[in-house]
């Protein structure tokens, strides 16, 4: 088994996994599913009550939903079997007599959360609290600041989880591959990085004065948590990102490991809440800036499809540049999850 499958099975089974928000499952029967490495994955809300489950049907495993997200009942579509109100809701039950037809479940998975931010786990083999360490209450601020969801993207990305989650640590491309998207804010490229945990934040000005000072002024239009003036990244161990420009949005960009090779990347626009009556301002502000993520991803996963699995080793690369402490502290953290389990 080679270092890829074998990351790809600890960090999915071991530990938690930042999946979304809860204003994203606000209402009754509203969900989201995402692929984490090979299963399928629904967050539903049941009258009330947030479940995290395998997209299968106990009974012929037939997928529940086919759409990445929604308001729909937890109905199996091929023979009507249902869950809600916190049970399996079986027809012609009777039917049922040469097996333990009562023991028949859905196959739930244990769901955390972090402020309004949330997380599910397979059997992680720690609380949610120890594994975010110091960032907790950082995140859970974020979490408060976010009002709704206004985009919601999931396509593949044709390169191994830790390519991708590489590119999205390092800024050493940004001026390259977003020559006409990110790099016009200018960001100063060393940054601050801090380190809690496994997980990573990283602060940047931005350069750009005219930018900088317009975004500056829309500032009063918002109330905002612990807000920085600039740029920030939260990299949310194992494989959640977290990017905002002065708090007034934020972008949630999952990489689960997929089958062949392959990337599963979702990602999310949350717009931060706006003072009263202010809303409808920002509307274009916020189409914009969906806009603008779309072409960001599709960049990097261009630029990502680019580097083959062969390319990519546990060990730091022979070149790396004095400030690249992001990739250093995460390869060296997937080195100590190998060699954990190889003691084991």
């Amino acid at each position: 088994m080679n270092s890829i499958k074998i990351l790809s099975e600890r960090l999915v089974n071991d530990f938690w996994h930042l999946v979304g928000h809860k204003s994203e499952v606000s209402n009754n029967q509203d969900f989201i599913k995402f692929k984490l490495h090979n299963r399928e994955i629904v967050v539903s809300n049941d009258n009330g009550n947030l479940l995290a489950f395998d997209n299968i049907c106990p009974h012929r495993g037939t997928r529940f939903f086919i759409e990445t997200h929604g308001t729909k009942s937890i109905t199996c579509p091929y023979h009507a079997w249902t869950y809600t109100n916190g049970q399996l809701r079986i027809p012609n039950k009777k039917a049922f007599k040469n097996c333990d037809i009562d023991s028949a479940d859905i196959n739930k998975f244990k769901l955390e959360f972090c402020g309004d931010f949330i997380f599910v786990g397979i059997n992680p083999k720690t609380s949610l609290i120890n594994q975010l360490s110091d960032l907790k209450p950082i995140l859970e601020d974020i979490s408060f600041n976010i009002s709704t969801r206004l985009d919601f993207d999931s396509y593949s990305f044709e390169c191994i989880f830790p390519i991708a989650i590489e590119n999205a640590l390092e800024s050493e491309h940004v001026e390259i591959i977003h020559k006409n998207t990110l790099s016009v804010l200018e960001l100063q490229q060393e940054g601050e990085a801090n380190f809690f945990g496994d997980n990573i934040s990283w602060n940047a000005i931005v350069g750009n004065e005219k930018t900088n000072n317009n975004l500056q002024k829309i500032s009063k239009l918002f109330n905002i948590i612990g807000q920085y003036q600039g740029y920030q990244t939260y990299f949310i161990h194992p494989f959640a990102m977290i990017s905002s420009t002065y708090g007034y949005s934020y972008s949630l960009q999952n990489f689960f490991p997929g089958d062949n090779n392959v990337t599963n990347f979702n990602s999310r626009y949350y717009p931060s809440h706006a003072k009263d009556g202010r809303e409808s301002i920002m509307k274009f502000f916020y189409k914009e800036g969906v806009k603008m993520n779309e072409k960001i991803f599709k960049e990097d996963a261009d630029i990502c499809a680019r580097v083959p699995q062969g390319s990519w080793s546990i060990e730091m690369p022979k070149y790396s540049r004095d400030i690249d402490d992001r990739l250093r502290f995460y390869r060296s953290t997937l080195k100590l999850i190998l060699k954990e389990g190889a003691n084991k």
